[in-house]
């Protein structure tokens, strides 16, 4: 649902599960993205999946016809790692995001994130200086 919805294209990817997360691609119509989770921990999982989706979509962005060629690869190690440092960090850690998305959790898992904890919640998440 997240992955999705902040943008990775699942008609070119899959989301898989591993004990370590990580993206791996063969083009950039075939990026493939893992997660870990916890059944007793449901923000286990967001910030790796988000930020997996970050280094997937960077890799989605580059276009098709350039495939084979430097134009068709990222352009380093780091500017991989700040596009998905931007989405894990600036983006899913970020009160509108949550906004958006709690409530969508909150149905999902209605035992696990009743609505009082929606400012524990959010200092955990964000420093206090930005709640």
């Amino acid at each position: 649902m997240v992955a999705q919805t902040i943008g990775y294209d699942f008609d070119a990817g899959r989301l898989d599960v591993s004990a370590h997360p990580f993206t791996t691609q063969f083009h950039s119509e075939d990026v493939r993205i893992t997660t870990r989770f916890n059944p007793q921990d449901i923000f286990y999982s967001l910030p790796a999946t988000i930020h997996e989706a970050g280094h997937a979509m960077y890799e989605q962005g580059i276009p098709i016809e350039h495939f084979g060629t430097p134009l068709g690869e990222s352009v380093s190690l780091g500017i991989h790692e700040s596009q998905s440092m931007i989405w894990e960090n600036n983006v899913g850690r970020s009160k509108p995001f949550w906004h958006y998305f709690y409530p969508k959790l909150q149905k999902t898992f209605p035992s696990r994130l009743p609505r009082y904890l929606w400012m524990i919640f959010m200092t955990a998440l964000i420093p206090l200086n930005q709640v």
